[in-house]
């Protein structure tokens, strides 16, 4: 991914830039996602609870020469029926972006808020790098230690967690050309590229 609505799954975002624009000293680049708001769900409808839903995500990078900073926010919403409880993931990253490969860490907190009950965190983080090699595969990964909320008083849920999570991906494109550029990977491409996305994920789950 090369936006930044990749900034709170992959770091190395943050400093990638968005092919197959010019590589410039200085890109802007912002997202604004609602997949799930209440707005939307007027129009197509909620399924019966319990469920969870995506408020919004939204997102800013700024690429400054090799340097990038980013800023990531996502709003989830799980409906049980008796009460509506909410957790939230922000994030405040940065990346470096080599010859050929960016490099990106992504501390972040992690929330857990619900009706009349107040709001918990937790800390914890996603390292993140890509590496484009001369010639027309890109491959990354990224790591995510768990990470947990503290506890509300109430009934459950008192607490929200997410899992040890793990990724890798390689992508085929005979259409584009990695070259080393000033600012970091330069890819050029032709009027009708064919590209092939190969992705693996491991989750792991305590009891």
């Amino acid at each position: 991914a090369e936006s930044a609505s990749a900034n709170l799954e992959h770091p190395a975002a943050i400093g990638i830039r968005r092919a197959p624009a010019d590589q410039q000293r200085g890109d802007p680049d912002l997202t604004l996602q609602a997949r799930d708001h209440p707005l939307l769900a007027m129009v197509f409808g909620t399924p019966d609870a319990p469920f969870r839903s995506s408020y919004f995500q939204v997102g800013g990078n700024l690429r400054i020469a090799r340097a990038g900073v980013g800023l990531g926010w996502r709003e989830t919403r799980v409906d049980e029926g008796r009460t509506d409880v909410g957790t939230f993931l922000a994030s405040a990253g940065f990346a470096y972006t080599g010859s050929t490969w960016v490099v990106g860490l992504l501390p972040q907190v992690y929330g857990l808020q619900a009706d009349q009950r107040g709001m918990t965190a937790g800390l914890g983080g996603t390292a993140g790098v890509s590496w484009s090699p001369p010639g027309t595969v890109r491959l990354g990964a990224s790591v995510r230690p768990p990470m947990r909320t503290g506890t509300l008083d109430g009934p459950v849920p008192t607490e929200a967690r997410l899992p040890f999570e793990a990724q890798g991906g390689a992508v085929w494109a005979p259409g584009f050309r990695n070259e080393p550029g000033r600012w970091g990977p330069t890819r050029e491409r032709s009027d009708a590229p064919v590209a092939a996305l190969f992705t693996a994920e491991l989750v792991l789950t305590g009891g």
